[in-house]
């Protein structure tokens, strides 16, 4: 993308519009987070249901919808740029994990930190300065019309319906930033943190045994776990004796 002339430069998404001739990376790299994504709608009915269950299954329906719909009517520009974006902060989910298991958890906690402004950067900075982008420019360099037989899909109606879509995502991306700062609040008042949406209400048992730990942070987020997981959960595994 950063060879691309829409990077850095939302008004590149619309001018040329359609965009219907792709480069090879580019277009596997769309297609590959759209396979990515549709499987997650299955792994996360498989899955153990967490608290954000209903978030999860809201962003990935959007997210897949999100996807598909601009590859079809050939707005990918807007829409690789906000894969980059939320790609982002990704990586400083999966590395504090990685080291997590490894044990470094003074570096994992470091990471989270990084993490947290990478996502307030992304996702509640330059994400909504695209949706902007799409809010007041398609109008400035194209013809808002549906004319299929010129590769044309860009109408008020289309707007208005990825629009809808984008807000929604943000709305997910705002109540999981929620969760993120009662984990950091726990952590700076000295309480145990531990994973927000563990487990659904209704898991009976299950919810009992979670094992809450200092210094670990939601699963979801990738938190790194503290040091007291090993004692905590014996006198998990006592108290069930």
């Amino acid at each position: 993308m950063y060879n691309s002339p829409h990077w850095m430069n939302t008004d590149h998404y619309w001018i040329g519009y359609p965009h219907n001739k792709l480069p090879g990376a580019f277009k596997a790299y769309y297609l590959i987070q759209f396979g990515y994504w549709l499987q997650q709608i299955y792994v996360v009915n498989t899955d153990m249901k967490r608290k954000d269950y209903w978030a999860m299954l809201i962003h990935h329906f959007i997210t897949c919808a999100l996807i598909g719909g601009s590859y079809v009517v050939h707005l990918t520009r807007i829409g690789n740029a906000i894969l980059v974006v939320m790609d982002v902060s990704d990586v400083f989910l999966a590395v504090p994990k990685i080291l997590k298991y490894m044990g470094y958890t003074t570096i994992c906690d470091v990471l989270f930190g990084l993490f947290v402004v990478s996502w307030a950067i992304t996702r509640h900075y330059l994400f909504p300065i695209i949706i902007m982008s799409l809010y007041n420019k398609p109008q400035k360099f194209i013809d808002m019309v549906w004319n299929p037989e010129q590769d044309q899909y860009m109408s008020l109606n289309v707007q208005r319906g990825f629009l809808a879509l984008l807000y929604g995502l943000e709305a997910v991306l705002c109540f999981w930033f929620l969760m993120v700062f009662k984990v950091i609040y726990k952590m700076f008042n000295g309480a145990a943190a531990d994973d927000n949406r563990s487990h659904d209400e209704d898991s009976g048992e299950e919810e009992e045994e979670v094992v809450v730990v200092e210094g670990q942070v939601a699963e979801k987020l990738g938190v790194a776990a503290g040091k007291k997981d090993a004692s905590v959960l014996k006198q998990r595994v006592g108290k069930k004796a």
